[in-house]
């Protein structure tokens, strides 16, 4: 009978994200009262801020709290809201015994000026009983992006019951919602009734309604017996609105509100109330001549692409757009829903371009390995400004800001694209777009663009008469926060000149004997050598910017970086005339720095540990500050479902014995980690367990329970990585060396350069090691030497995001791979290799089946030769382009040697590479100090084994010494009676050891018990 409008701001569609999986419940919490955020369970959505905000929240998204209604009655939620972009929230109480859902209120998120937090008030209209309840709050939204962020709701009771309507028939439909009312309906122009008959659905509450026309006339409104309002039928082209008032039919009832408004809307003559031509709108004049003659001629908009047109009826309806496109222009055609004809004409301002046979292109995408003192750069192209990305692909960008794109000399720009232009938060639009002594640059007059995925576009600026290697400047005129990247369509200008050197710098090498120089030319460069300190380096060309990786200079020494006349080429083969020469001076090595008092913090307990955390966060907030060591003594640290955030620089975490030392809880989602250090730098950890008890240890698996998530230059030795699913999330860039990584589903997975050197990938399962996401820029992984074991029938990796690359280098496969080694993902170009893989009685495995993924989008064979496989060294994939050394630091001490005992004080040799010492009484943890001596506790029990372990510069302990005391004997010192059968080891705290090494353990053999000491 009537069409009805819809609340443009509901998406029905509930979507999970698997990256964001819902945590365990949180503990039930009292209403009245406030509900901490903290003990919510999230999926998509996530805390922020130490638990002061949730945001992330995208349409799907949900969050829900156990909570005690101590007071039955009708509440009130009031919370702190930062709109984004809006939409709905769904609020419903379900009643935990019944099952009964005992409120539902649909709440539209209010607009804002800005994204400030501003008091919001639901009031909640279904009584809630006594008991323990689940409450439930749904956002959805019609676009992708993000919805709103919200802070801790408080409940307030306001009624023991409301009064209220909670829906409305018209002529026997269901009225929907809208944006400006209640509810609102379209009458059509054909109904042959005289009355429409209103039927609201009221509760608790006494009913009377009335109306007025559109011009603010009285309209009759009768009301039968049975509670049915009735009011004429509107005029073709007109409207009424309906206010119904409400009145509490008993006590102690409130309103939910007082009125309620419905607008009925009769169809009649075709109108255009919105034209939007590339999503720009037309002004009230163009609209009232384009509603009275039936066509609209534009003939002053510059275009670079055909526009989108797009119209909105009188009636709610959008017709169907017929285009026809001209060489100079296109018109545009459609009907009303009354039949009447409409046209659209733009005569003028196209400025197309069509690309050459000769032409290039080339995609600038974000990547964080690009990121400079400057702006970024991938060593051809640089653009000014620019910190951060988005989505893995895309530039941030602030407004009224120029960016400035550097390019090469012989590049000539015909085309220059923002790719995928949106923004993350409003509304904007591109200011401008020029190049110096460019002929015209052709920016489209609508260069607008909006909040979400689903509405991003590539927008096309075209340039005539670009100068060879001239920047590109541009600015956006509005927007929250611009994203895009950066295509270009260029011709490539024959250059006949020498390449200019533009820019040399180099790593610090102050105290360092090895450094990476970067030597930046006007063009695209190719492969070069250099000598220095009599050893001919090499640096791949393909870029402007060369680099030239130098290791293992003498300390305190001048050395010179000399590329000879002729060595430095461009692709036309243009050369230097001269010999380049950069310096390079090495400064003293420096001796390790013993870790300060302050900031050694010694924890035994949970409390200790986050004490501990905060005060390392706090501490090494700034890239230079001095290393700081949280030792964790033995003993399990369940942190349940919160995750441990490191926020700092120079940072270790030390362990007493990676079986002793378990930091473990229980999160789900790739994104909620137990230990984090996403936003943490040179974070190293050593001898400890890393557990998500999600489902480890089950035989199960039962969700993604990611262990931990990686930072930048992260460094792991002898640490152990436990969970099934994504166990380990890679960051920018890390090295782990002996760990042991359990898993059974993509439990190596992420972005970054990832070295693992010797370690134990564990199968738990049958499954899939690896998931790369890795950059196009950066290598990936790579697997050096490491051994799989557990399960066999596995796959290597998938390719999950982006350019995935991962390498396995002289593998041991205790258990064998599937015979095509590579399973299927993504349809990605991916970069998945193995070379020298052999089984666990060290014989070569067959690699001749091996295929790369079936969901591979490029062709090669997945075995590297032995020069390739030579090529991925730790100084190549670790150290090329800022000299990173991982290693440096990490090696154990020796043993503290003559130590002594005497009169209540031990002594020792100080150790080369000492940062601090640890003292153990029978190999438990007594104290650490940094002399090289120690003052015994009289309450110490009397006679205890004292040993020593010396600390390197990062804070990791080395050999354990000669015992004094107790005991003095070594393993050596013991015989073993094979006829008792196999020795097993313990430590001190009774758990079991596989591999005792550097301490005291108890042995047991059959029926023999002891204590040894192991070195």
């Amino acid at each position: 009978m009537f069409s009805n409008f819809t609340r443009t701001a509901v998406a029905t569609a509930v979507v999970l994200f698997a990256s964001a999986s819902a945590m365990a419940a949180g503990k039930v919490q009292d209403i009245p009262g406030t509900i901490s955020l903290k003990e919510g369970t999230y999926s998509g959505a996530k805390t922020e801020n130490n638990n002061d905000n949730v945001g992330y929240i995208k349409n799907g998204c949900y969050a829900t709290y156990e909570i005690n209604c101590t007071e039955a009655g009708v509440y009130d939620m009031a919370f702190p809201v930062s709109r984004i972009n809006g939409g709905v929230m769904t609020l419903t109480v379900t009643d935990k015994a019944t099952k009964t859902v005992e409120a539902t209120t649909v709440w539209e998120i209010p607009m804002a000026d800005n994204r400030d937090y501003i008091d919001r008030t639901v009031r909640i209209a279904d009584r809630i009983s006594t008991g323990e309840k689940t409450l439930k709050l749904l956002f959805n939204s019609d676009q992708s992006s993000w919805v709103c962020n919200y802070k801790a709701m408080t409940f307030t009771k306001y009624a023991e019951n409301s009064a209220s309507i909670s829906g409305l028939k018209v002529n026997g439909e269901t009225a929907e919602g809208a944006a400006a009312y209640d509810w609102a309906v379209n009458i059509p122009a054909a109904y042959e009734g005289s009355t429409v008959t209103l039927v609201p659905d009221a509760k608790n509450a006494i009913v009377t309604a009335t109306a007025k026309d559109g011009d603010g006339n009285d309209v009759a409104v009768s009301k039968a017996p049975d509670g049915v309002f009735s009011i004429p039928v509107p005029a073709p082209g007109t409207e009424a609105i309906v206010t119904f008032a409400i009145e509490p039919d008993g006590a102690n009832i409130l309103p939910v509100k007082e009125t309620y408004t419905l607008r009925i809307f009769r169809i009649g003559e075709d109108k255009v109330t919105e034209l939007t031509i590339d999503g720009t709108p037309l002004t009230a004049e163009q609209l009232e001549t384009l509603n009275k003659t039936g066509k609209f001629d534009l003939a002053d908009w510059i275009f670079t692409a055909y526009p989108t047109v797009k119209a909105t009826m009188v009636d709610n309806t959008v017709p169907e757009i017929a285009k026809n496109e001209k060489e100079t222009g296109a018109s545009y055609t459609f009907k009303g829903t009354g039949g009447k004809e409409y046209a659209i004409n733009i005569t003028s301002g196209f400025h197309f371009y069509t690309p050459e046979s000769s032409d290039l292109t080339v995609t600038l995408r974000y990547s964080d390995a690009g990121i400079t003192a400057d702006g970024w750069s991938n060593g051809l192209y640089s653009l000014s400004g620019v910190d951060s990305g988005w989505g893995g692909t895309q530039f941030k960008y602030r407004t009224k800001t120029d960016y400035t794109l550097t390019i090469p000399s012989d590049v000539v720009v015909k085309q220059f694209i923002f790719g995928q232009l949106g923004d993350n938060y409003e509304n904007g639009s591109v200011a401008k777009v020029t190049s110096e002594g460019a002929t015209a640059v052709y920016l489209p007059t609508s260069s607008v663009f909006y909040p979400g995925d689903k509405t991003r576009y590539d927008l096309k600026v075209n340039i005539e008469g670009h100068k060879a290697g001239t920047p590109i400047v541009f600015n956006f005129a509005a927007g929250g926060q611009p994203v895009a990247w950066i295509d270009l369509v260029y011709e490539k200008q024959t250059l006949t000149t020498p390449p200019a050197l533009v820019n040399t710098e180099s790593t610090s090498t102050e105290h360092t004997n090895h450094a990476v120089v970067t030597l930046t030319f006007d063009r695209e460069m190719a492969d070069m050598e250099a000598t220095i300190a009599g050893k001919t380096v090499k640096a791949k060309g393909g870029k402007a910017s060369v680099r030239f990786a130098v290791w293992d200079l003498a300390y305190d020494s001048k050395n010179t970086l000399t590329i000879a006349a002729g060595a430095a080429k461009d692709n036309y083969g243009n050369s230097n005339a001269e010999a380049i020469t950069i310096p390079v001076n090495v400064g003293p090595e420096l001796p390790v720095a013993a870790i300060e008092a302050e900031r050694l913090h010694v924890v035994a307990s949970v409390d200790e540990w986050k004490e501990a955390l905060k005060a390392v966060n706090a501490s090494n907030a700034k890239a230079d500050a001095p290393r700081a060591v949280i030792f964790v003594r033995n003993g399990s640290y369940d942190f349940g479902p919160d995750e441990q955030t490191f926020t700092c620089f120079n940072v270790s975490v030390i362990g007493e014995s990676r079986e002793g030392v378990i930091l473990h809880g229980n999160r789900s989602g790739i994104s909620n980690p137990i230990i984090s250090t996403r936003k943490a730098t040179n974070t190293y950890f050593q001898d400890l367990t890393i557990r998500n008890d999600l489902d480890f240890g089950t035989g199960k698996r039962d969700g993604v329970g990611a262990a931990f998530y990686g930072g930048t230059k992260d460094v792991m030795k002898n640490v152990a990585l436990q969970s099934y699913q994504d166990t380990q999330v890679t960051g920018v860039s890390g090295y782990y060396e002996n760990c042991d990584i359990h898993g059974v589903v993509d439990y190596i997975c992420g972005s970054g350069d990832q070295y693992f050197y010797n370690c134990n990938l564990i199968n738990e399962m049958s499954g899939t090691i690896t998931a790369p996401s890795t950059d196009p820029s950066s290598t990936g992984y790579v697997f050096e030497s490491c051994t799989i074991k557990g399960e066999g029938n596995y796959n290597l990796g998938r390719p999950w995001q982006n350019n995935p690359a991962a390498y396995f280098l002289n593998t041991k496969m205790e258990s064998l791979a599937s015979a095509k080694g590579w399973e299927s993902m993504g349809n990605l170009p991916t970069r998945f290799y193995e070379f020298n893989s052999v089984d666990a009685e060290g014989k070569p495995v067959d690699l001749s089946t091996r295929k790369n993924s079936p969901t591979s989008t490029n062709t090669y064979n997945p075995v590297l030769t032995a020069e390739e496989a030579a090529e991925f060294t730790l100084h190549n994939v670790l150290g090329s382009t800022d000299s990173w050394l991982p290693t440096e630091g990490i090696a154990d001490c020796e043993a503290p040697a003559n130590v002594a005992l005497a009169d209540g004080s031990l002594s020792w040799d100080k150790v080369a590479g000492g940062s601090y010492y640890v003292v153990l009484a029978d190999g438990e943890y007594l104290a650490a100090v940094t002399d090289s001596k120690f003052e015994i506790p009289a309450a110490k029990v009397a006679d205890p084994a004292y040993t020593v372990r010396a600390a390197n510069a990062m804070g990791g302990l080395g050999k354990t010494s000669e015992a004094v005391g107790g005991v003095s004997t070594g393993i050596s010192d013991i015989e073993i009676d094979s006829a008792n059968g196999e020795a097993e080891y313990f430590n001190l705290q009774g758990i079991r050891v596989d591999n005792p090494t550097n301490g005291i353990f108890i042995r047991r053999q059959g029926s023999k018990v002891e204590k040894v000491v192991i070195r």
